[in-house]
């Protein structure tokens, strides 16, 4: 009896895109195409219905989980996604390409138990074939050591792909890298090709921006921090230097101190807001309301602080 292992999953479907311009161009905004597309690379890459989880997609498409809520919600109201009875999500087509394409490996098993590939009266004339993006006979699974150079099939020379040197980045670069708040969906290469565009000045800006924008998403925990690229290419680092020099330009005082009365006087107020800084209860004034403040002095009847 003859056995046949199937590899874990197909690595590569049949593409048609022409059926794909069809179905959704003119139906779909860019960023449900990319949810859309994103769903059905999931289900044939899993070979099967996937979760319906919104932070999954919001983490691949670099987008809040409400969007990506709402995205899936409308692509499942108009038919393009649908549901199984166990809550996944399904695409028909996507599923249909992910069984043709395990059938053709199931063949390859089959005719290589048998010593040999198909005879050329198997082969299926390209003329006949639905246009596809990739050709039906190329079958990549799991188990396959990927290649980089076909060997010529009169050569028997062997060829083997170079090994990856681990890649190096300008320290100013790595300066910025390490102070921003990464996850692994961030090109590090891409960052540091963004960064490098930066003249000295802006390098140093954005670079001097990072506090001011991680406390930004540490005060905002729904915050999905954007990509290091647009943070750069978008000079989102301009608004956040800004805050960072505002901050730099201030300076706390304690409530019921000298200073702080003095300051009272100055602004013609009784009382002024506080909260807790490092234990003590007080304010961060800007350092040229607080020289001021200086000069003028505290209350003439303000015996001092307790």
């Amino acid at each position: 009896m003859e056995v046949f292992v199937m590899a874990e999953k197909v690595r590569r479907v049949d593409y048609s895109p022409d059926e794909y311009i069809s179905g959704v161009g003119n139906v779909l905004r860019a960023d449900e195409q990319g949810v859309y597309w994103m769903a059905c690379s999931l289900i044939m890459s899993e070979g099967g219905p996937v979760r319906n989880d919104e932070r999954r997609f919001a983490g691949l498409c670099l987008m809040r989980p409400s969007d990506a809520r709402r995205i899936l919600d409308r692509l499942i109201n108009i038919g393009k996604l649908a549901l199984t009875e166990d809550g996944k999500l399904s695409q028909k087509r996507a599923q249909t390409e992910v069984e043709r394409s395990a059938k053709r490996i199931e063949t390859a098993f089959k005719n290589g138990s048998k010593g040999g590939r198909p005879t050329e009266k198997r082969k299926v004339n390209q003329a006949e074939v639905e246009a596809a993006g990739f050709p039906a006979e190329k079958l990549t699974i799991n188990y396959q050591l990927a290649t980089e150079e076909e060997t010529s099939e009169t050569s028997s020379d062997v060829r083997t792909k170079p090994a990856r040197s681990r890649h190096s980045y300008p320290e100013r670069f790595e300066q910025f890298w390490s102070g921003y708040p990464t996850d692994a969906l961030m090109s590090k290469a891409k960052a540091a090709s963004a960064f490098g565009k930066l003249g000295d000045e802006d390098q140093a800006i954005a670079i001097r921006s990072l506090p001011a924008f991680q406390a930004y998403c540490s005060q905002h925990a729904d915050y999905r921090p954007v990509h290091a690229v647009r943070y750069i290419t978008d000079r989102r680092f301009d608004g956040f230097v800004k805050t960072v020099a505002a901050v730099e330009n201030r300076e706390f005082v304690a409530r019921d101190s000298d200073l702080w009365r003095a300051i009272l006087r100055l602004r013609g107020v009784v009382s002024l807001p506080s909260r807790e800084y490092a234990g003590r209860q007080g304010w961060t004034f800007d350092r040229a309301e607080i020289d001021r403040a200086k000069r003028l002095g505290p209350p003439l009847n303000w015996q001092g602080a307790a």
